[in-house]
């Protein structure tokens, strides 16, 4: 049984994309900046080649320096777009239009995404169980302070007692 020339075709594009580590090609676009005909040109591929096999990434695939500008400037995008979002809250149009429910729930993720990027926690944290947990700790440690104080002066009695023993 012999293929039509179609499915030759298509076994011949499996087999070049299966020499295309997409894993590999998608860092060497975005990390390393490489063009695509740079990338087939590393596996020996033609550029529609890289171009086919990253394809369905293209959709959220930026260029490189766009890559990096963002990845420099993500707090102040985050807090721009929270501005942003801040604004449609009080918009009374908007407001008309969309639930308000929906752009709440939007300016809390921006809002949180801005405050991760800035190392602040996400989480509401209880001030009073705080408090009283550091409390407790003070007060095991006051507890093993006096007791280490208690075997400290203990020690010093014992050593007083052999050095009283030895010099009688």
């Amino acid at each position: 049984m012999t293929e039509s020339p179609k499915n030759k075709n298509v076994n011949n594009s499996k087999s070049i994309s299966s020499r295309i580590n997409i894993a590999e090609a998608l860092k060497l676009r975005l990390v390393k900046h490489l063009s695509y005909q740079e990338i087939a040109d590393k596996y020996g591929v033609a550029k529609s080649a890289v171009y086919q096999a990253l394809k369905r990434f293209l959709s959220i695939l930026v260029e490189p320096d766009e890559l990096e500008a963002y990845k420099n400037h993500k707090v102040d995008l985050l807090s721009s777009a929270e501005m942003k979002l801040l604004e449609r809250l009080v918009n009374d149009e908007v407001i008309e239009k969309a639930s308000l429910n929906n752009v709440a729930y939007a300016f809390q993720q921006i809002f949180n995404s801005g405050r991760l990027e800035q190392g602040k926690s996400t989480e509401r944290i209880d001030v009073f169980a705080v408090t009283a947990k550091l409390e407790d700790l003070e007060k095991k440690r006051e507890e093993l302070l006096q007791k280490i104080q208690i075997r400290v002066l203990k020690h010093k009695e014992m050593k007083s007692d052999e050095n009283k023993q030895e010099n009688s």
